[in-house]
This record gives C-alpha cells, structure tokens and sequence, in this order.
C-alpha cells in the first residue's frame, strides 16, 4: 500500500474513507528499481563487516537513527553474531562510520555530523538493505532496538507517546504482540492527553495491524479473534493458558477500540465514536457470555484471588517494595486481571459518554426542525405582508395624488371624495346651513 502510495498508482480520502485507483496496477512495478537494487548491493558488498551490521542496523530504523543507538545497537548485535573483545571499545563504531562515509559519498545515506543523525537516502535503499536480511537477523536487531528504546534512551530526548510508539513497533516485529498491544495503546493515551489526536489513531491504527496478524492462520500465536465467531469449533478445548491469552488480547482489543472512539470525539465524528463504543461494549458482552465457566469477570471474585494470593506471598517479617519498572515513567505490562478491571471501567465510560452522544444529536436534531419550521413561518408572515403593502401602494398613493390636484387648481373631479369636498365648500360659501339645529327632530 505504501509503494503505491508513492508511486502515485491510488490515493486515500480519508474523510471519506474511500481509496480511488489511478493508474493500473499491471503497469506498475511494486517492487524496488534494478537500477537502485544494483546500486546499494554493488557498494554494500564492498563493506567490512562492521559497516554491513551498521547500514542493517540504519535499515530497521524508520526514523533518523543517531549515533548513540546505532552504537549501542552495533556493539550488542556485533557481539552476539560475531566475537567482540572489548564491547567498550569505539573502535568497531570508527570502522562503521568509515563504511558508511563511503555509501554516502555515492549518495546512498546522508550523515548529520552536527546532529550526530544517520538516515537512507529514500525509503527504496533501505528496503533493499532491509529485505537482505534474513528473518532471525531482522528479528534480533528489532529486539535490540526495542531493549534500547525500553532502558537505554533518555526520556526528555522524545515526546513519551512517541517513545512508546516506536518501542511497540519494534516489539510488534518481534513476535511480542501481547507487550506491543499495551504501549500502542499507551502511546494513544498519552497522545490524546497532549492533544495529539492524529498520532494517537496512528498507534490506534498500528494496533489493529498487530491483532489481524495475531488472527492470521501462519501466526504464532493462539487465534483468539477465531473464537469468537459465531460458527462453532471442532478443535479440541484450549488450555488455561491459552484461554488467559486469548482473554487478555480481547481485553486490549476493547481498549482500542475505546481509544478510536476517544480520538472520533476529539475529530467531532460522532457516529463513528458511537460505533467503535458499540463494538468494544459488543466483544466484551460475548466474551463474558463464553467464559462463564471460569468466572473471571466477577469482581469480587478476583479481589479475593488477589488478596489471597498476596497473602500466600507475603513475608513474615519484611516488607517487599512494590515492583516497579526499571525506567521512571513505563509501565510493567498489567496482569489479566488489573487489565480487566481497567476495561470494565473503560465500558462503563463508553456507555455513557454513547448516552451523551445520542441524546445531543436528537437535541440537535430537534433544533434543527425548530429551525427549519421558524424559517417557513416566518417565510409565510413576509409574504402577507407583501400583499398587505402592494394593496397599499396601488390605492393609497391614488387617492393621495387626487387630493393634491385639489389644492394645485384642478377644476377636473377624479373621485367621489373630491366632490364631496367641491359640495361642501360651495354650500359654506352661500351660507347655506349643513346640519339640523339641536333640539329639532325630523318628521
């Protein structure tokens, strides 16, 4: 999808959710050029083999990779492939930056000296770099890369969201899903306190990813998702532990779902909010529904579990700290319980926050009848008085301009009311008297 994208062949409106295709695919090639594939092999192949682990090490990265971790990253992979005598010693990063000088000579990478960054020339080198790789090799450098974004990396250098992001992503190429699902959902969270709504639904989104790989069939993992469709299964009953997984990974499924439905009302789309609440409120219902037997949603039940193993733990005459993450700031992965009770409360939320959500669009929807049948009153008002002021201006101004050909001299009568008044005047003039006398009645 993302080399289409690039290569201008379909385009995304996201307002709409709709993706149009703009060229055919047939003409266009997915893959990465002969031209740039010859290029980089031509010059990696001609690397020692410190300058080869760093240019892999710069491939996994997505960002701008700065010369700490890449040091930190080639020292710890360097000594598991190969035999490093001294793991303190900058000699083997001094040989790795001497390859890379080269590759950027010929315009492959690009070396910030003054930021101390190293970053691919395009996203096409470091695919090839990257797919050079075998799949174990891929694998243990993510796994050092997330090592070094969980207790390495000072956390002042990035904002904590996007540290929790990228130390889900490399987690997530591990095969780690469990821990990968927890700081992308983290990373959400954190984003959409600091109002950042569009990074939260890229960790959002990064999270869906994780679980449709955890639902695929070539997935190491127990297929959770699959147990919850309404068909039936032949397949023999899961283990304890495969059905705390599978109640686990449900549970951050809800959480996401909560979080898109957050990040949906930080957008004002609100139907879509009201959808993503009625789905993580749906899955929870029907995994309650299909795990009765062991009754983990009982909330009394699992305090009780708690303190009872917290009393079996429990020291006679000393007082454990509780434990806690070795870097200040993350968090443990929660345990199935505390992870179930922070999505019970999560649901709850989501009721009512849909409850808000419903009952403010039939006020608006009632509004907007108010408004619209204000508008045609008001339409039908203007008009009458429309007809009122038409029959005003063609009789009014008549009987106006008569009486004023009175008083200019006009001896011609254009209307009864004229004439009564000629009548009158000359009935005055001649002393002629025009009401009866009091007191005299007529016969």
């Amino acid at each position: 999808m993302q080399r289409l994208l690039e290569l201008e062949t379909i385009s995304i409106d996201v307002d709409r959710g709709v993706v149009h295709v703009l060229k055919d695919f047939h003409d266009v090639d997915l893959e990465v050029s002969l031209q740039i594939r010859a290029k980089v092999m031509s010059h990696f192949d001609n690397l020692n083999a410190a300058s080869q682990l760093a240019l892999r090490i710069a491939s996994v990265s997505t960002e701008d990779l700065d010369f700490d971790a890449l040091h930190y990253i080639l020292r710890t992979v360097y000594s598991i492939e190969y035999t490093l005598d001294d793991p303190s010693s900058t000699t083997l990063f001094v040989q790795a930056l001497q390859g890379m000088a080269v590759c950027a000579a010929h315009g492959i990478l690009e070396i910030d000296h003054p930021h101390e960054l190293v970053r691919y020339r395009s996203d096409d080198m470091r695919l090839v770099v990257y797919n050079v790789m075998l799949p174990s090799q891929r694998e243990t450098i993510h796994r050092i890369f997330a090592l070094w974004f969980e207790q390495k990396v000072p956390l002042h250098r990035i904002p904590r969201f996007q540290h929790y992001y990228y130390l889900a992503f490399h987690l997530s190429r591990t095969c780690m899903y469990n821990q990968s699902l927890h700081y992308f959902a983290k990373g959400a969270e954190e984003a959409l306190l600091r109002g950042v709504s569009d990074f939260a639904l890229k960790c959002l989104t990064a999270a869906g990813a994780v679980l449709l790989i955890m639902d695929s069939p070539i997935s190491p993992s127990p297929p959770f998702l699959r147990s919850l469709s309404s068909t039936k299964s032949i397949a023999p009953a899961p283990s304890d532990e495969e059905t705390s997984t599978t109640i686990e990974v449900t549970m951050y499924q809800c959480k996401i779902e909560f979080l898109t439905g957050l990040v949906m009302i930080q957008k004002s789309d609100w139907s879509t909010a009201v959808e993503t609440f009625n789905a993580a409120i749906t899955i929870l219902e029907r995994v309650r529904e299909m795990d009765k037997r062991s009754r983990p949603w009982d909330r009394h039940t699992r305090r009780l579990r708690r303190w009872w193993n917290h009393t079996l733990r429990r020291p006679t005459n000393a007082v454990l700290p509780a434990k806690a993450h070795p870097r200040q700031g993350l968090q443990y992965r929660p345990s199935r319980d505390q992870l179930v009770d922070e999505v019970e409360a999560y649901m709850v939320v989501a009721k009512r926050l849909k409850a808000k959500i419903l009952k403010a669009e039939r006020d608006r929807d009632r509004i907007n009848n108010d408004i619209r049948v204000q508008g045609l009153r008001c339409i039908s008002k203007v008009s009458d008085q429309s007809v009122n002021l038409e029959k005003e201006f063609v009789l009014v101004p008549a009987v106006r301009r008569q009486t004023d050909k009175r008083f200019s001299g006009s001896s011609r009568s254009s209307g009864p009311i004229v004439g009564l008044a000629r009548f009158l005047h000359e009935k005055i003039d001649e002393g002629v008297e025009t009401t009866p006398p009091k007191g005299k009645q007529s016969s």
